[in-house]
């Protein structure tokens, strides 16, 4: 998944959880820059996924419109095709690598780190 649509996705959901909220906790939130905060809302509002309707002392609040819920299902679609997609290219790997320290008469190795990247070499290792 490319960063842009990782970002909108963390901002879809950001805003689902919370409707009124500013521009800059939902930059510290996603962990964006506050002024693409604001250039992704126009955008998503522009594209009809998010209703912006303002309150009083120059706030606003966000609501996901239905075509917002369709692109989060889309966008979260993406994300896991992308996460299996890299565990799978992991997984071979791994796997070859551990076939080629096994050729070589290497029979232990150790990881260091609790990390999934240390979970998908365990699991190859089998």
């Amino acid at each position: 998944m490319d960063n842009r649509s990782k970002a909108n996705l963390d901002l879809i959901v950001a805003l689902e959880n919370n409707q009124q909220v500013s521009q800059t906790k939902l930059a510290k939130r996603i962990g964006i820059a506050a002024g693409l905060v604001n250039i992704l809302l126009k955008r998503a509002v522009n594209r009809g996924f998010v209703k912006m309707t303002q309150i009083p002392a120059r706030r606003y609040a966000y609501y996901l419109t239905p075509q917002g819920f369709a692109e989060k299902a889309k966008l979260v679609g993406k994300y896991l095709n992308s996460s299996l997609s890299l565990y799978r290219r992991l997984r071979v790997e791994y796997r070859d690598l551990f076939a080629s320290l096994e050729a070589r008469g290497i029979s232990e190795v150790t990881l260091v780190g609790d990390t999934d990247i240390a979970e998908i070499a365990i699991m190859a290792s089998f």
